[in-house]
């Protein structure tokens, strides 16, 4: 999702033009003026209409013909930076939100969106810049905090947003992307229990955030709350009946408190949703040897080597899954391929193989 979504109770509203103002054409006669000023409306609202339809591109060269009547418009370079900010343009976005700003130094919508288009190019620096301006001008507005929290947070600079992120939510505090993102920065800082109460306010205030109700329940599989974490992935599952990570998120919960049964159909739900998808195969793979079901299990790993056959961890499971098959030869066959790949594997492995009691 485009970060300036978020504008405007998360609706993109391209600004309607402004009063056009006859002194920002050339010089010309009354006459042409005229003419001029209604050919650029034309102009800018076809423009607009395929920007509201989706038509980007289109929408993107019907802004530069306006352009060329009136150069000096900051809505209607303002709109073409949106229609290449849709397209991943970002350099060209960029250059369209500085041409505002040439003409408008205190457009506060361009500001944020330069902001966000620097982001998006790894300029972080610059981009934070932006948002301080943005900030300058409207102290009380919540999404230049939200935004410079998130550049921050693509430096590393955890702790710097956490700041940006209370202070987006002294603003709003029913932005649910801003707890969202306030619980990240604090899981990345190691304070989970933190994390774990941001990630609650964003599920309540919007309980369909699939990423955030995804973060709640690996926070809380991590922290042994198997009842919530089950309950967060079960509400995914709820808006999403195909969505993958939380299937292996469930999987996961029953997994880790010892439930290996029950981990088992989950994950097979998720290789449903995604076959290719090699941690999956891997998990259930594991599940189906821990429930004894070696010869499902034995598949199962050799599906994860078919994805890539240097999966230490797959040859080592399959080696198990011999060894419970009483198949001492594909054991060992498992553990020369894997000293190669994972020496200290190899050997848990190979003691597993020499203290089992395989049967003559």
């Amino acid at each position: 999702m485009k970060r300036f979504l978020l504008l405007n109770a998360l609706c993109l509203l391209v600004f309607a033009p402004a009063a056009f103002a006859k002194s920002h054409l050339p010089a010309q006669t009354e006459e042409i003026s005229v003419i001029a000023v209604d050919s650029f409306q034309k102009l800018y609202d076809e423009a607009f209409a395929l920007y509201e339809d989706g038509e980007y591109a289109k929408a993107a060269q019907v802004f530069q013909r306006a352009l060329k009547i009136n150069p000096k418009s900051a809505d209607a370079h303002y709109n073409l930076g949106n229609c290449y900010y849709e397209l991943d343009l970002y350099l060209e976005a960029i250059n369209s939100y500085l041409e505002v700003l040439k003409i408008k130094p205190d457009h506060y919508d361009a500001l944020v969106y330069l902001g966000n288009a620097l982001d998006y190019d790894g300029q972080y620096a610059k981009a934070i810049e932006m948002y301080r301006k943005a900030i300058a001008l409207r102290p009380n507005e919540w999404q230049p905090y939200y935004e410079m929290g998130i550049a921050q947070f693509n430096q590393d600079l955890y702790e710097e947003a956490v700041l940006a992120f209370r202070e987006a939510l002294k603003r709003d505090a029913k932005s649910y992307r801003s707890h969202y993102y306030l619980g990240k920065s604090y899981a990345e800082l190691g304070r989970n229990t933190e994390a774990l109460k941001a990630f609650d306010e964003a599920v309540k205030i919007q309980p369909d955030f699939i990423d955030g109700q995804i973060s709640l329940g690996d926070l809380c599989v991590d922290l042994k709350k198997w009842e919530q974490a089950i309950a967060a992935y079960r509400m995914v599952l709820k808006y999403d009946a195909e969505n993958a990570d939380a299937f292996l998120g469930l999987g996961n919960a029953f997994y880790n408190q010892g439930k290996y049964s029950d981990s088992v159909e989950p994950y097979q739900n998720a290789i449903k949703v995604a076959p290719q998808w090699m941690t999956a195969h891997l998990y259930l793979a594991d599940a189906y040897r821990m429930t004894s079901r070696f010869g499902e299990a034995v598949k199962s790993y050799q599906e994860v080597i078919k994805l890539n056959n240097e999966s230490d961890l797959a040859y080592y499971g399959l080696g198990l899954a011999y060894v419970g098959q009483n198949d001492v030869r594909e054991a060992r066959r498992q553990y020369d391929k894997l000293r190669l790949l994972n020496q200290a594997l190899a050997a848990q492995l190979l003691r597993a193989i020499n203290e089992a009691p395989f049967e003559a």
